[in-house]
């Protein structure tokens, strides 16, 4: 596992067996029937990591964290076997079907849905974005607020399923981002969809080592029919694997950090992250 800003990402390897439930934000409603209402604005996370007899050169990094010394915003990433698709949940998921689109912005054109039709190569159903109303060259960018961290020498692959309303022409590339900001991309191959039919689309890419960061980007090359979306990832590895909801690498802050004395010179920190 690794914590910190892009670009300081240091290797932490917390004690197993740590909490990180996933809380839900919103109310529930009961009517005079006494029937239920959920409303959800949300999901966050809570991660508390655990470390036992840290010396004072292992405590420096935890504590600049927890006393703001070292700026945020923070990346918490997972290795790949536990949580692969380091996309946020809102771009992996397609905006949940419209309900969370904070990490899809777009050049061009419109969102309508949630529609239901969604890859059947995924491993559960899901529900799609249709982009429209879009000129040739508007992009639809996923987490392009907070870039997928990317670490020297890595080599990631993003992929989007897509399903056009008529025969076109689209891409996806990896923009990517310096300490300096946009510094690039790399594209994929344009790939002439079939109407009515779901395509993905890959990128591959080992960044070099100025790169902090990367955002998934698709792009029209000819054509302006509409089309669905669904199934974005970001992942280490040179090929595309089967979708997952994302999640690998929220961006997190620093609430507490609980500290033991055990002897001179060992601590044991219990640190507590919040997801934002």
């Amino acid at each position: 596992m690794y914590l910190g800003p892009l670009g300081g990402l240091t290797e932490i390897n917390p004690l197993q067996d740590f909490p990180m439930s996933s809380e839900r934000f919103g109310g529930v409603h009961t009517s005079v029937t006494g029937r239920r209402t959920i409303d959800v604005l949300g999901h966050r996370a809570t991660y508390g990591l655990r470390w036992v007899q840290r010396n004072t050169d292992e405590m420096e990094f935890l504590e600049a964290l927890h006393h703001r010394l070292i700026p945020g915003p923070l990346r918490l990433v997972f290795p790949a076997d536990f949580a692969k698709n380091r996309l946020s949940r809102s771009a992996a998921a397609a905006g949940y079907g419209t309900r969370d689109l904070s990490n899809i912005a777009r050049t061009g054109g419109s969102f309508t849905g949630p529609v239901s039709d969604w890859p059947s190569a995924s491993a559960f159903p899901g529900k799609s974005i249709l982009w429209s109303g879009r000129a040739v060259g508007n992009e639809v960018q996923f987490d392009v607020g907070n870039p997928v961290p990317a670490a020297a020498g890595e080599t990631l692959t993003g992929s989007l399923w897509v399903k056009a309303v008529a025969a076109d022409t689209l891409r996806v590339s990896f923009a990517h981002y310096t300490a300096s900001g946009y510094s690039g991309q790399t594209d994929g191959s344009a790939v002439t969809v079939t109407a009515g039919s779901w395509t993905r689309l890959t990128v591959t890419a080992t960044p070099a080592a100025s790169v902090l960061g990367v955002a998934l980007v698709l792009r029209g090359t000819a054509g302006t029919s509409g089309v669905t979306i669904g199934g974005a990832q970001v992942e280490l590895g040179s090929a595309a694997t089967q979708w997952t909801r994302g999640g690998g690498a929220p961006v997190v802050a620093v609430d507490q950090m609980d500290e033991s004395a055990l002897w001179s010179p060992y601590r044991n920190p219990e640190m507590t992250l919040l997801e934002l």
